[in-house]
């Protein structure tokens, strides 16, 4: 014979972890210092094997920041923990290495957040005291400096008449070069 014959073949096949989880998104965020939204940094991870996954903070150095899986499978997002906030003068930027097991495979993902630089530090006098001859019509120059590295714009000379440690102080007979700081009678 010649007759042909026809048959059905069931082919099963089997997922098999042969995937690596990858992460999803963005890898550098910019915040403002001092900034309590610090929180919604989004981390997402996929895996197209539909494994389950495991995300982690590889880099120990930086155990101020907390890695919170939110109620969205593979979803995550960084935060500091409750009343710490970033700041700019302590650190500018921080590096999170990040890794995604997924009971076979890894992958690690580095996430960079740089800390915006705010104006909340207020200027501070440098030169609070000068001894000086008689007759002399120049105090000296005021100087002053700002944490935040701003730069000093103006100088005044605030208040009237007052009384310090018993000696009384006419600042209204004094002035001051807004721009240099030039202290003189």
């Amino acid at each position: 014979g010649t007759n042909p014959i026809t048959q059905d073949i069931t082919i099963n096949i089997t997922n098999v972890n042969d995937n690596s989880p990858k992460f999803i998104g963005e890898n550098v965020f910019s915040i403002d210092e001092n900034s309590s939204g610090f929180g919604f940094i989004p981390i997402s991870v996929s895996d197209i094997d539909g494994d389950a996954i495991i995300v982690t903070i590889s880099n120990p150095d930086e155990s101020s920041i907390q890695l919170t899986e939110t109620s969205i499978t593979n979803d995550y997002f960084l935060s500091f923990p409750t009343n710490q906030y970033p700041d700019y003068e302590e650190i500018k930027s921080y590096l999170i290495q990040l890794e995604a097991f997924d009971g076979l495979n890894s992958v690690t993902k580095t996430i960079t957040i740089n800390i915006a630089n705010i104006d909340d530090n207020e200027a501070i006098i440098d030169s609070t005291s000068f001894n000086i001859n008689e007759n002399i019509k120049n105090v000296g120059v005021i100087a002053a400096s700002d944490a935040d590295g701003d730069e000093i714009v103006s100088y005044e000379i605030s208040g009237g008449p007052q009384t310090y440690n018993g000696i009384k102080i006419d600042n209204d007979k004094f002035e001051i070069n807004s721009t240099s700081g030039l202290l003189s009678f």
